[in-house]
């Protein structure tokens, strides 16, 4: 394998994280729309994750701008994801599963 294919290139993980946070926001409305919140939530959270963790992805494109999951994302989960979100970021960043997890990842604690 060329080691060239194999280094991230910048422009297409900025280029994947847009369209993958695109169609996990479609996804999340259908499930909403199924009445299986949450697999829309869970949806909705890694959206929040993209957005959040990467941020210059979706600085310049008016339907992300200046937040963190768009309005259009599911009104199924989006009014009360609002309301809960950051605790349920404080929630998973403070369980010890998922810092053991993380830690185990990422080689840090």
């Amino acid at each position: 394998m060329d080691e060239a294919a194999g280094a991230a290139d910048a422009t297409a993980c900025s280029r994947d994280g847009y369209f993958l946070s695109y169609k996990i926001c479609v996804l999340s409305d259908n499930l909403g729309n199924l009445d299986n919140v949450a697999g829309a939530l869970r949806a909705a959270l890694l959206v929040d994750h993209l957005t959040t963790k990467y941020p210059d992805i979706f600085a310049n494109l008016p339907r992300w701008r200046g937040t963190r999951i768009p309005a259009d994302l599911g009104t199924n989960v989006v009014q009360a994801l609002n309301k809960f979100i950051e605790e349920v970021q404080r929630a998973l960043d403070n369980d010890s599963l998922v810092k053991s997890f993380l830690a185990g990842k990422t080689g840090t604690k």
